[in-house]
């Protein structure tokens, strides 16, 4: 068995029982004899302890006091009951300091439990703080669902904040996967109070003004509440319910000085301009056949039971649900086209007071069969109103003497009785004026000899046919149809 030495004299072992407490001489320290080692151990009150024989082991011990290991690798501060490890002079009740750039001032181990078993975890008098769990989820306000994960049973906050005052102090996220990095930051450059901006692989590709709430996309500098700045920006839309392809899409682009809408057909990978609105104020809508731009609510857009307005080719068309059409002046109506056909003004909307109809053209006119060498005639219907205009010369082949004249092919025929003029060479009567009078039924015009007495119809042989068989007429009437 070893022995121990005591102030250069060996003690008898046999005398000396396990833990067995021994002071020696002096006030600074104390001998302890470990007996499962055979060795006394000095501890002195300085907290320093030295060891005549081996290391010592302490089954427990009561220090009242402060405790210092090392100067500054252990502290125990019993005034204010903290404990400081490397620090001399703890502010809290434990103060972990790492003296060196390599030092790690504090590593937790945690070898067994679960994934979430807690390897830190702070809690006050009613619930858990914080909690990091083995698996490296980390919980403020509560045990963590996620990597980081923050509870309130109120509104959870997190806040970046930056306290400089230099133009480049940002408060930023940065979200990175293998790909890049996405940044969210807070840009105090921009704007009057700053900018809240979205970037990636390019800078500033969101940006919302702090003060105003204006948001630009490829400008840092909004100038409305929604602001578009690239070459030739497009915004697309897609009807994931209702469109038969759901990836086409319609679009409004702002493209060489002029605002379109187009249509985007996957399928062709072809684009479509419907309408261009240019910064004159023009706006020009066109297809490849048809264009309708549908007006009100009635029937079904794009078919004839809606009202609308279509160009085809280079014609102008337009269509009413089944009402009639009407043009207004200061808000007065001037002139309005009857459903059933006709023309009406100034708010009539009479159907007996309408202009239903309006036709020129040309008619050959007819003399009893003879020969002509002139035959022409035009007309003029304004509704149900006839103005003809002839001229007929004779060269031959003419009718009877004893038959009345007729001025035949009238382009409509006659409605109600008429009159016109007429100018007619080589007429015998001395004693009478020459007109026309037209009947209704007919659909030729009648000479007739102007007297007093009764209608005296011409007669052929009253035109002096026989001055070389020639007659040259000329004339106008009006009629009803």
């Amino acid at each position: 068995m070893a022995k121990t030495k005591v102030h250069g004299e060996y003690l008898d072992p046999s005398v000396i029982s396990a833990q067995t407490e021994v002071t020696a001489v002096g006030s600074d320290h104390m001998l302890i004899f470990d007996a499962t080692d055979n060795a006394l151990k000095k501890a002195l009150l300085s907290d320093l302890i030295e060891t005549v024989g081996s290391t010592p082991t302490f089954t427990s011990a009561v220090i009242s006091g402060d405790l210092t290991v090392d100067t500054s690798t252990l502290k125990v501060d019993s005034s204010n009951n903290r404990v400081g490890i490397g620090v001399t002079s703890p502010t809290g009740k434990l103060g972990i300091y790492g003296g060196n750039i390599d030092d790690i001032p504090l590593v937790i181990t945690h070898a067994w439990g679960s994934s979430s078993t807690a390897l830190i975890s702070a809690s006050n008098a009613s619930s858990e703080v914080f909690k990091v769990e083995r698996s490296g989820n980390v919980g403020i306000g509560g045990s963590p669902d996620t990597q980081l994960n923050i509870k309130n049973g109120d509104d959870a906050v997190v806040r970046i904040e930056s306290i400089g005052s230099e133009s480049g102090d940002d408060a930023r996220l940065e979200l990175k996967t293998t790909n890049g990095t996405f940044t969210i930051q807070n840009d105090r450059s921009l704007g009057t109070s700053g900018a809240l901006t979205f970037a990636g692989n390019t800078s500033d590709n969101l940006v919302i003004d702090h003060n105003l709430g204006l948001i630009g996309i490829g400008t840092a500098s909004p100038e409305t509440y929604l602001h578009i700045k690239t070459t030739s920006p497009t915004i697309s839309m897609t009807d994931t319910n209702s469109f038969s392809d759901t990836n086409d899409r319609f679009q409004i682009r702002a493209n060489a000085d002029v605002g379109q809408f187009q249509w985007y057909d996957d399928s062709a990978s072809s684009t479509t301009t419907l309408m261009t609105l240019t910064p004159s104020g023009y706006v020009e809508i066109a297809s490849a056949s048809q264009v309708r731009l549908t007006l009100g609510n009635s029937g079904t857009a794009g078919t004839n039971t809606a009202n609308w307005v279509r160009g085809t080719g280079n014609e102008l068309g337009f269509n009413s649900a089944g009402g009639g059409f009407h043009w207004e002046i200061g808000g007065t109506e001037r002139m309005r086209i009857l459903a059933s056909g006709g023309l009406t003004f100034n708010g009539d909307t009479a159907a007996a007071n309408a202009l239903d109809d309006y036709e020129e053209g040309t008619w050959t006119p007819g003399f009893g069969g003879a020969t002509l060498s002139t035959a022409t005639g035009h007309y003029t219907k304004i509704g149900n109103q006839v103005t003809v205009h002839y001229h007929i010369v004779s060269s031959g082949g003419m009718p009877t003497s004893s038959a009345q004249v007729q001025i035949s092919g009238l382009p409509f025929t006659i409605d109600s009785n008429g009159a016109g003029a007429i100018y007619a060479r080589y007429y015998t009567p001395n004693d009478s004026t020459l007109t026309t009078i037209l009947v209704d039924g007919d659909s030729f015009i009648r000479l007739i000899n102007i007297n007093e007495q009764n209608f005296d119809y011409t007669v052929y042989g009253e035109l002096e046919a026989s001055h070389n068989n020639s007659v040259d007429i000329r004339g106008t009437a009006t009629y009803k149809v």
